[in-house]
């Protein structure tokens, strides 16, 4: 018997199949740091699917039309799942760490130039909400600046994240970046929500992804998940669907999602109405719900393009919230992210919203599996959506 992990790893390193025992732990006597045909197969598999990912995205961008829509969903996921395998190898490879932080760079980056160009565009002639945008953008910039730096390993510990373990701190860098940087044009402006006046100034622009299209980003989100969770690096598909969640949980849990999903359209319709008054009395700005109806289409809204939209944010939302970052950053953390993800296109009052209802489906992912949060997560838009079309 001999110690884990073995002379010359890192302290943390897991064992095969993803697990990580405690420092003093003992095994049997180890394989080579990278086993021979350890994951071979997953490593294959990997490779595929970039290869593909890789094709049709220079495909969709040559020719347009269907293999662009693919394309162009990808764009989304992609980096993000570059950064992921990248950060799990740099467990063991300097050069991959040096990668995986270049490339976050540039997309922490990507976004502030993003934000700075919508605000100059949403807001030309008020120089107030302008100038709040880009401060609140550089306070979030130096915030995820400060959570790169090793002063971030307290934070890490509290949050139940190795400090040592490199795609850990990667993973926070851009949740808390991510956040940050979403919540800054709401903070900024206080209250107003940056997706929506930019919408305001193009009422032109009004296109609509079909009920197909609004499906594509879970071809690549799905893989992408896995990739997130160290797929093909240290664990196997087995490991990576249970650290994900997405065990079965059996009819009945599922049946639980399926009727919190229905009780919580009359809970977040009064909390709305609650909300929203809260907020008109203290004076806060509240989202134009003309705009918000041409963001989610509803004009033109069908039954299927509705069932296309519960499932691709029942699925993809729950998937990349509670199955990737909630069992990592924690259940309030991961909501924060959740609700940020929101802040663009809602108020303070719809963010709060949104935060309180993700609150729910973080405790249903803890208390069975991510697979009764996506039915729970699915059925509550859906149901919404149903409203909607018969002039509830």
């Amino acid at each position: 018997m001999n110690p884990w992990p073995p002379p010359g790893y890192p302290p943390h390193y897991p064992m095969p199949g993803g697990y990580y025992p405690p420092p003093g732990y003992y095994a049997p006597p180890p394989a080579p740091l990278t086993p021979p045909g350890y994951l071979r197969r997953e490593r294959w598999v990997l490779a595929a699917v970039a290869l593909v990912a890789l094709v049709v995205s220079i495909a969709g961008a040559a020719t347009g039309g269907f293999l662009g829509e693919l394309a162009e969903a990808g764009l989304m996921v992609w980096p993000f799942a570059v950064v992921g395998w990248f950060a799990h190898m740099g467990v063991r490879r300097f050069w991959a760490r040096v990668v995986a932080w270049v490339v976050v760079g540039l997309l922490l980056l990507l976004i502030v130039l993003s934000l700075v160009g919508m605000a100059g565009e949403a807001y030309p002639d008020a120089a107030r909400l302008r100038t709040g945008v880009y401060v609140a953008v550089a306070i979030a910039t130096l915030a995820t600046a400060l959570v790169a730096t090793p002063l971030a390993r307290p934070v890490m510990a509290r949050l139940g994240l190795r400090p040592d373990d490199h795609a850990h701190h990667v993973a926070l860098v851009l949740a808390v970046g991510l956040t940050a940087f979403s919540l800054a044009p709401l903070i900024g402006t206080g209250g107003r929500a940056l997706l929506l006046d930019l919408m305001a100034r193009h009422p032109e622009r009004d296109d609509h992804d079909s009920a197909l299209e609004t499906l594509l980003p879970l071809l690549w989100i799905i893989p992408g998940a896995f990739v997130l969770v160290g797929y093909g690096v240290h664990r196997g598909a087995a490991t990576c669907r249970e650290r994900l969640g997405l065990r079965w949980p059996g009819w009945r849990a599922v049946g639980v999602g399926v009727g919190i999903g229905l009780a919580l359209v009359p809970l977040a319709l009064g909390l709305d109405y609650l909300l929203t008054h809260a907020a008109g009395g203290l004076g806060l700005p509240r989202a134009d719900e003309d705009q918000l109806d041409r963001l989610f289409g509803v004009p033109s809204l069908t039954l299927a393009s509705s069932v296309a939209i519960a499932v691709a944010a029942g699925v993809g939302e729950e998937l990349a919230v509670r199955g990737v970052l909630q069992p990592r950053l924690g259940l309030v953390f991961a909501n924060l992210f959740f609700a940020a993800g929101h802040a663009l296109q809602y108020s303070i009052d719809g963010v709060l919203s949104v935060f309180l209802l993700g609150l729910v489906f973080g405790v249903l992912r803890r208390r069975t599996s991510t697979i009764a949060s996506m039915a729970a997560h699915a059925v509550y838009d859906l149901t919404l959506f149903v409203l909607i079309l018969v002039g509830a």
